[in-house]
């Protein structure tokens, strides 16, 4: 693969070229005369390469050892990655409707939207369904490499008896939060430091991390569940009419999310366990949760952690 290594610079600072990696070997390509170098490797990748290039902070250019040829601390500076989150309802029945209509239901707020991804409602197989079921430290680099290609390839219910998964999807706005990108060696092929601005722990979030954290757990809140306990959602994905949603899950409710458990362990895009799943279905009371999968809390402190 070809990959630039860093920008050439004349003796008055102007970028006239790249160096460039390549199987063939090493070379360099330059500019025109009067034309221009034009980056475009990434919100990640952009940084990182000004800054091999001598384009950065100087204390992270001196720490590596790369000579500066403009000192500008802006460089990896506002990074602002827009958090999502996905979770599986699963459907009972077999959902009627357009293979090129993506929202069955949306809600558009001014620092979330969320919705109910109709289209994606596929077997077990699809690589986006069967990743959403799984949490993020379950979850191979496969999972990432093939989500976006399996968007395209799968459409509704193609598996040809329910359990259908029905994924609700949610994402920030507006956030808030702000990272930044640095160098984490002065080799090009080295990926580079990305700070996004969140920590694993609520009480060393910043001011705008906790408030970003607060939005997303609001949009599941007042769309998810609000919209699986408060209205005839549960009827329409073929369940009981006379569940009144309280107290205890119904039987049906059950052995849908232990039929779920069970068909998702033979998923090769997820690292499954046995104890996962069986912590996935811990959970039997509308008091207590929502039968998703993975199953999300009511109290909004689990929610939260």
């Amino acid at each position: 693969m070809t990959k630039a290594k860093r920008v050439l610079f004349s003796g008055s600072k102007d970028a006239i070229g790249v160096e460039v990696h390549s199987p063939a070997g090493d070379f360099s390509v330059y500019v025109r005369n009067g034309r221009k170098v034009f980056l475009n490797a990434g919100a990640y990748e952009t940084p990182k390469l000004l800054m091999l290039s001598g384009v950065g902070p100087s204390d992270t250019l001196a720490k590596f050892d790369i000579p500066m040829v403009h000192d500008n601390d802006n460089v990896g500076k506002n990074l602002i990655d827009r958090k999502e989150f996905v979770v599986g309802f699963p459907s009972v029945k077999n959902l009627q409707g357009d293979d090129t209509a993506i929202l069955d239901f949306a809600v558009i707020k001014t620092e979330y939207w969320s919705s109910f991804a109709h289209k994606y409602s596929s077997e077990w197989g699809n690589v986006f369904s069967g990743c959403s079921l799984c949490s993020p430290s379950d979850q191979p680099e496969s999972c990432y490499m093939e989500m976006f290609a399996g968007l395209l390839f799968y459409g509704i219910n193609r598996k040809r008896e329910p359990p259908h998964l029905f994924p609700f999807y949610t994402a920030q706005r507006r956030p808030l939060t702000q990272g930044h990108i640095s160098l984490s060696t002065s080799d090009f092929n080295d990926p580079p430091f990305v700070d996004d601005g969140w920590s694993k722990k609520y009480e060393d979030l910043s001011t705008n991390a906790k408030h970003d954290l607060e939005t997303i757990v609001d949009a599941v809140q007042d769309t998810l569940i609000g919209v699986i306990k408060n209205t005839s959602f549960m009827e329409k994905m073929g369940y009981d009419p006379s569940d009144n949603r309280t107290a205890a899950f119904s039987e049906q409710i059950k052995q849908v999310l232990m039929l779920v458990g069970i068909s998702a362990q033979d998923l090769e895009q997820c690292s499954f366990s046995l104890v996962a799943f069986e912590q996935n279905v811990k959970c039997t009371s509308w008091d207590n949760c929502v039968p998703t999968f993975p199953q999300l809390p009511i109290d909004r402190v689990e929610l939260r952690a």
